[in-house]
């Protein structure tokens, strides 16, 4: 007799593959509906749902491309993309690598870099929330050994950068957007963002290549110490002991370890 896990393993593959498993010859009898009938349901319920759940975390990307284009690239991505979870949230956070690969979307070569941007946005939002800033923890840690301090990013918080000015391409496709559309897409450029959430509001905030730097190496883990002597070689000119407690302020560093 097949097992529990062994039956449920057979119809996941069904729904990737009409064909796929011998799920079939579990099925019961049905008067009006043969077995492939049967399963062509489940599998037309599960692929309408991933549709709907990418279609909401990538509304940006479905609007650039339009909605027959967008159809097919999800399509092709759910074929090779089950999902391994029950949480729709945590469905589709492999697009943006997908996009790149995409050859049909070779012409648009932003569009990846937007599904990235979107992703974060989507993710920071089901985050987890955090205290505001210890000044006594940290005061304390400063005089214990301050070149072994470790700051902390907000927990709701992802680090992107990008050739393209994806924050203006997401900004302008917005349904309450109003303004000029034109984007001057520039060679040799780099754009810094950081998505967070302070308290229950997203932001997007672009970053200088210093403070991206910084908060690369604060994601590291990297000590105090150890983030003044990458700065001393990438930055040589800036004083790090100005530009943390900017940090700081901003909300961008949450607390020390």
């Amino acid at each position: 007799m097949i097992s529990l896990s062994e039956l449920q393993s057979e119809f996941i593959a069904s729904m990737r593959d009409l064909a796929a498993g011998n799920i079939v010859r579990y099925l019961s009898y049905h008067p009006k509906f043969t077995a492939t009938d049967q399963l062509s349901l489940y599998q037309t319920s599960v692929i309408a749902t991933l549709q709907k759940a990418l279609k909401a975390i990538y509304p940006t990307c479905l609007k650039l491309v339009g909605e027959d284009f967008f159809i097919a690239m999800m399509n092709s991505y759910i074929d090779v993309t089950p999902s391994t979870s029950h949480d729709l949230n945590l469905y589709g956070e492999s697009f943006a690598n997908f996009i790149q690969q995409f050859e049909p979307a070779n012409s648009l070569p932003y569009l990846s870099d937007v599904a990235h941007l979107e992703w974060a946005w989507h993710r920071v939002y089901s985050a987890p929330d955090y205290l505001p800033f210890d000044f006594g923890k940290l005061a304390a840690s400063y005089a214990n050994d301050p070149q072994k301090l470790i700051f902390l990013l907000p927990p709701a918080s992802v680090l992107l950068s990008a050739p393209f000015p994806t924050h203006l391409i997401y900004e302008t496709n917005l349904d309450s957007y109003q303004g000029d559309t034109t984007i001057t897409l520039k060679n040799n450029e780099s754009y810094y963002y950081l998505i967070w959430r302070n308290q229950l509001d997203r932001q997007m905030d672009v970053l200088s290549a210093i403070q991206w730097h910084l908060l690369s190496w604060i994601q590291a883990s990297c000590t105090l110490g150890e983030i003044c002597e990458k700065a001393a070689v990438v930055f040589p000119d800036i004083e790090i002991a100005k530009i943390l407690p900017e940090l700081v302020s901003k909300g961008w560093i949450s607390g020390v370890s």
